[in-house]
């Protein structure tokens, strides 16, 4: 992997997710996912995962909870380009689930900025799998006044 943009991503140099972006070094992330990124040629930010078996639940279909994970992933990076250099955090997410993926099944998200300000940055995003829609969702973060 070599050092590349968003919040320290590093470029993959082999696998499936060959060319994205991951962000080495957050535990969580790497626990459900791990997690990936890139730009299209529009210049629109993608981010995509494979659920592995450990992200699902009883019923055998990827937990809402790793779900919820990616989808704030995906509201992170989107309003972090916008807010670049500044750090953000999320202060709030609604979301709705609308279909369901089966682990091992790529899962990719898409975000839109609504709006973006000095303090606030709205986000907007769909998760989608092999069979359509996934989940639906929207959510606020914070840019963080910078340290000194």
């Amino acid at each position: 992997m070599q050092a590349s943009g968003v919040a320290g991503g590093v470029i993959v140099s082999s696998g499936p997710y060959e060319g994205w972006e991951h962000i080495p070094h957050e535990p969580f992330n790497d626990t459900a996912g791990p997690f990936y990124h890139r730009h299209t040629e529009d210049g629109s930010l993608l981010c995509g995962f494979t659920p592995l078996e450990k992200a699902s639940n009883k019923m055998g279909i990827v937990h809402g909870g790793c779900l919820l994970t990616f989808a704030d992933y995906c509201l992170f990076l989107a309003a972090r380009e916008k807010a670049d250099p500044h750090e953000i955090v999320t202060v709030s997410m609604a979301s709705e689930f609308v279909g369901m993926a089966r682990p091992g099944e790529a899962v990719e998200g898409r975000t839109e900025i609504i709006r973006g300000g000095r303090s606030l940055i709205f986000v907007r995003g769909l998760l989608s799998g092999a069979n359509g829609p996934l989940l639906n969702f929207s959510g606020v973060a914070k840019v963080m006044p910078d340290r000194k």
